[in-house]
């Protein structure tokens, strides 16, 4: 009977194991979660330790109130990143513990990824830049420190698009579609 009425839709079958789909999905959810987690540690790490030796720097220097300066502006960063972290923890206790729930989780996290890194140019970058600017009153060789910000914005800005595109946008277009197969099939 079976055979009859599949000859008769003409569409062919496919048989899905869930079991294997939904470890597939939970690995790449993790693998998602491990390197977002790693890259907000190393975000907190390397501006907590910029900022502290900006600020231990200058006080043992005893006149540079630019550097303190720059330090009160870059050390809020981390603080941010790590309640950006909290924010997004919570939101992943929302999910369901199914199939499509960890689907969703691993799509929300790519999403705050690339919004992460949307971003990162107003949130991370304009602090130190602002710092820059005030120190660049400061300093002998300022054309130095221009040249340097601004290879390193335009080096962040390149690797940031080829980040979305080669692999966070792809990536999530792969997810969205298994989603759509999902519901749809």
């Amino acid at each position: 009977m079976k055979r009859i009425w599949d000859s008769q839709n003409e569409e062919p079958l496919y048989a899905i194991n869930e079991a294997t789909l939904q470890r597939r999905i939970q690995e790449k959810g993790s693998s998602i979660s491990y390197w977002l987690s790693l890259n907000e540690w190393i975000l907190i790490g390397v501006t907590l330790l910029a900022g502290v030796v900006l600020l231990v720097d200058a006080i043992l220097e005893g006149s540079a109130w630019h550097q303190i300066a720059s330090a009160i502006i870059v050390l809020p960063i981390p603080v941010y990143v790590y309640l950006m972290r909290q924010g997004r923890r919570q939101r992943e206790l929302q999910f369901d513990d199914t199939m499509l729930g960890d689907l969703d989780k691993a799509v929300a996290q790519l999403e705050f990824r690339i919004r992460q890194l949307k971003g990162f140019m107003w949130w991370y970058w304009l602090p130190f830049g602002i710092g820059f600017a005030i120190s660049l009153f400061y300093v002998n060789q300022w054309y130095l420190l221009v040249g340097l910000m601004i290879l390193t914005f335009a080096g962040s800005r390149w690797e940031i698009q080829r980040e979305l595109n080669k692999r966070l946008r792809p990536q999530r277009e792969e997810l969205l579609a298994l989603r759509r197969l999902l519901l749809n099939g």
